[in-house]
């Protein structure tokens, strides 16, 4: 009776009892539902390994390369929980026929060039957001000749200030390239490494579930282990200036792409017990383009 027990336990274990998609798209989710069912993966039927379910992601997102971008399926006990990404294909800008280019930020014009419209800024000009640089409306004499669709590309200089706390000392982890796959058993609330006989001192683990169930004591687990060093920093009054104009440049560069840092000025400086609070302004190359299309009630007759 106790062999049949765990005989029945260890095939309702295995056994899928529910597929759940997490999609809104219900055209989506039927398209995806229908596929795996095609790969195995339904109710009523037996668990795949890891590696198989690695090879119908990857033939799934193969075969629908232009709607979908990601896709990950995870056990959770008796079910499959499925998420997606749908591909969104970046369509062409529409042109318009008749648009003026603006200025999209405030900042002082450093370069203009326009293979089409009028230029009515020049550079060093001061420009607010919403102000025409380039017109399509062609004049002569103070008379609209043409209305047609500027094109070209207003570059200027434009300013930002970044607030941020720097600590004096300061621990972080950084990968030394080093990595390997290692299998684990998790019992009990404790886990073991199988062969593993170098460990990683430190280190940074990705897990993926291979047998993970509720109802059983133990989960094998494959286990992508990158090693790590402990990176310690200290900085002293003199250096920390410099920490904080990294960290600011960093993070104005993350939130806006291509931009070319032109000069900094450190303008609040707050030292406390363990960081010092800075405020910095910054002073960019900045792309500002950006286009406004022009309506026919907006040309005069």
């Amino acid at each position: 009776f106790i062999t049949i027990g765990y005989l029945v336990i260890f095939v309702l274990s295995n056994m899928i009892f529910d597929v759940k998609i997490v999609y809104n798209d219900k055209k989506i989710r039927a398209l995806l539902k229908q596929e795996l069912k095609i790969n195995g993966i339904s109710k009523y039927r037996f668990k795949k390994d890891y590696h198989e379910i690695e090879k119908i992601k990857n033939r799934i997102l193969s075969k629908y390369n232009r709607k979908l971008e990601w896709l990950e399926i995870e056990s959770s006990g008796t079910k499959y929980i499925v998420r997606l990404e749908e591909r969104k294909i970046t369509k062409e800008p529409p042109i318009f026929k008749n648009r003026n280019i603006i200025a999209k930020k405030n900042g002082i014009i450093t370069h203009i060039e326009a293979s089409n419209g009028e230029i009515i800024k020049n550079k060093n000009d001061y420009v607010k957001k919403g102000d025409i640089i380039v017109k399509g409306e062609i004049s002569l004499n103070d008379e609209i000749k043409n209305v047609t669709s500027a094109n070209g590309k207003v570059e200027a200089e434009v300013w930002y200030t970044v607030t941020l706390n720097v600590p004096y000392k300061e621990n972080y982890k950084k990968k030394t390239g080093n990595s390997k796959k290692i299998l684990s058993i998790n019992f009990l609330n404790k886990s073991f490494e199988l062969f593993n006989l170098k460990k990683y001192k430190n280190k940074i683990v990705d897990n993926k579930y291979i047998i993970h169930n509720r109802y059983i004591p133990f989960n094998f687990i494959l286990q992508k282990q990158y090693e790590t060093k402990i990176i310690r920093k200290k900085f002293n009054k003199k250096t920390i200036d410099e920490a904080a104009y990294i960290k600011a440049k960093s993070e104005l560069q993350n939130k806006y792409k291509n931009i070319d840092i032109v000069n900094y000025k450190i303008i609040s400086k707050e030292d406390f017990k363990s960081y010092v609070k800075f405020k910095l302004f910054f002073s960019v190359k900045e792309d500002i383009t950006e286009y406004k299309e022009i309506y026919v009630n907006e040309i005069p007759s």
